[in-house]
């Protein structure tokens, strides 16, 4: 099964953000909760995303340094069997 690991916040309606660090390459392992990537939102907070299921990291759509915009696919997590 495929996750999609997307920029997007609930509680608070960020337009955009920009890329500061990825934690994590592609083909890597992950577990769930995971830190993923580091963004800076629209008002300079940081905020982590973290992976929501365990697996591996298949594909990154975006560079460090790059410009999202809330509800991007960041990458896409492919669940492993245990």
């Amino acid at each position: 099964m495929l996750h999609e690991v997307r920029f997007s916040s609930d509680e608070m309606e960020y337009r955009y953000a920009v890329i500061q660090f990825w934690h994590i390459d592609e083909n890597d392992p992950v577990e769930e909760g995971d830190e993923l990537v580091d963004v800076e939102t629209d008002d300079e907070s940081i905020l982590t995303i973290t992976a929501p299921a365990s697996g591996v990291v298949k594909q990154i759509f975006f560079e460090e340094g790059d410009v999202v915009e809330n509800g991007d696919l960041l990458a896409i997590i492919e669940e492993t069997e245990e």
